[in-house]
């Protein structure tokens, strides 16, 4: 859901407005929503789109309940929805036109009966301009809208907040069967590391927890700082506000990390072959505020780990690691792409993160713009608990890694699967870095002799291509550094620490005298 870059200026200028579009584009999002309750954009926006191959969802700016219907207001919605359809007509990136946000939902949830949900404004006006201007463009009356009450997700269009405001466990993501999320995944997530405590022109960040600048619902008794340590407890098993207490660095690097582990969890459920699920819009892409937004950018338009961990969840060629219970562990294999994959599965289970308790690979070719599955036990060839779900005996591993790799022996993608939970103890995960210069461009060379998990790579003048992510022992993973300040001479020179990790590995680079 998009956000522009400055609320109080408005910009809509391309300058201002490319580089979130591109980080979208970046990250393998293929939609953006321009909401009710947000404005038109310009122009430049909708060129942008298109040239970057990014969908547009546009409501018409309404928001909440409920709207006269007096002929002045009217000419007036008229006048206006025609001078943006008119504007917008040869913006080949417009794919959906919305009647606005939550009206119905307001009317509904306020118990009123179907006949008050509905309006001339969202049945017969606004489709009627849209049919006469944009007829290549679906249109749909309200957001969220469809079911027997428009908010059910199992219908039509919603805004699932089941895993998020609404506290549901991890498995709501599937027995929901959203169909589409015009809005989902509200966290407020934490700003990275990086640009809290290395950039030195973030003095807008005065406060280390950010309660000031936590998001929340007007209205409602609970804070989305709240719902994010929620979910912090039920994934590593601490008290969250012992732990802001007692160590209040980890703890934000624990709130930034289970941001990112929930949303890649939510979509490799929707993306899942079965799912009902057609698509998700995040809640939103960049915070309007300094602090603990909502956004998955920060104020300054910095990825933070949510970003990261929806650019791994979007990636076209995928492998995903599903726990059915009892019926054991599915790896799904995805290639959107137009051309035939062939590639390597490997699945290994490690015990205290390094030891080689069950390993197996396949060959697989994965068909142009499919998805397949393979279950760990036909991989296996026999009984192994992957999932730890029957219990006999204690357990053999604590981590599944599956890794499709491709014919050139690049690794495409990997997944992994926590059967005791992630867990928050540390341990000595022989974590090493170190910074070169390949073909002209910076990389990170990243080893580890035990699974390090949600690794963090903190660079003030570098931005990595991946971050907050899991690091699998025994192969070396090289991650692009890109200058964050094109002009600047600065070299690499950082450091690398995880979760589990008792120790940082730091790394500087050396200027190469050719």
């Amino acid at each position: 859901n998009w956000t522009t870059p400055d609320l109080v200026r408005l910009p809509g200028a391309r300058a201002e407005l490319e580089p979130q579009l591109t980080r979208m584009r970046d990250a393998g999002m293929n939609m953006v929503r321009v909401t009710g309750n947000m404005f038109y954009e310009s122009e430049d926006f909708y060129r942008l789109c298109d040239a970057l191959g990014l969908l547009v969802w546009q409501d018409f700016p309404f928001a909440n309940f409920d709207y006269p219907t007096d002929e002045t207001f009217i000419a007036s919605i008229k006048r206006e929805a025609g001078q943006f359809l008119r504007r917008t007509q040869i913006a080949p990136s417009l794919a959906v036109l919305c009647g606005g946000t939550e009206t119905m939902q307001q009317a509904a949830m306020l118990g009123l009966p179907p006949a008050a949900q509905s309006s001339a404004i969202f049945d017969e006006i606004l489709p009627r301009l849209a049919c006469e201007l944009r007829p290549d463009v679906v249109y749909i009356p309200n957001s969220p809208s469809g079911g027997a009450l428009p908010f059910q997700p199992g219908s039509g269009v919603s805004h699932y907040y089941g895993v998020s405001a609404y506290k549901r466990p991890l498995e709501d993501a599937r027995l929901a069967n959203v169909r589409f999320a015009a809005e989902c995944l509200c966290f407020a997530n934490v700003p990275d590391y990086v640009a809290v405590e290395l950039l030195k022109d973030r003095g807008e960040i005065l406060h280390r927890d950010f309660a000031p600048r936590v998001d929340y619902d007007a209205g409602a008794e609970w804070f989305f700082e709240g719902v994010r340590n929620h979910y912090l407890r039920l994934l590593y098993g601490v008290d969250p506000d012992s732990l802001r207490h007692d160590d209040p660095q980890r703890f934000l690097d624990m709130s930034r990390a289970v941001s990112a582990e929930v949303m890649e969890h939510v979509f490799a459920e929707w993306r899942r072959r079965g799912s009902p699920t057609r698509g998700g819009l995040v809640w939103f892409l960049r915070d309007l505020a300094p602090g603990a937004g909502w956004g998955v950018l920060d104020f300054k338009g910095l990825p933070k780990a949510a970003y990261y961990g929806l650019k791994r969840a979007f990636r076209p060629v995928q492998t995903l690691l599903i726990d059915e219970g009892l019926n054991g562990l599915d790896a799904h294999l995805i290639n959107e792409t137009p051309a035939p994959v062939e590639a390597k599965l490997t699945l290994q289970c490690l015990r205290d993160g390094a030891a080689v308790a069950m390993s197996a690979e396949s060959a697989v070719m994965l068909a142009p713009r499919s998805t397949q599955t393979l279950h760990a036990t036909d991989l296996w060839g026999a009984f192994f608990d992957t999932t730890y779900a029957y219990r006999f005996g204690p357990p053999a591993h604590d981590v599944t890694i599956a890794t499709l790799t491709g014919a050139d022996g690049a690794d495409l993608a990997q997944a992994f699967h926590f059967p005791l939970g992630r867990g928050a103890q540390r341990r000595d995960c022989g974590l090493y870095a170190e910074a070169k210069r390949v073909n002209g461009a910076w990389v990170l060379d990243l080893r580890c002799t035990a699974l390090a998990q949600s690794v963090c790579i903190a660079d003030a003048a570098f931005e990595p291509e991946d971050n907050w992510f899991h690091l699998a022992p025994g192969k070396t993973r090289r991650i692009a550094l890109t200058p964050r300040d094109k002009s600047s001479a600065a070299l690499p020179d950082g450091h690398v620490r995880a979760l589990n990790a008792t120790a940082r590995a730091p790394y500087r680079a050396m200027q190469c005298k050719r």
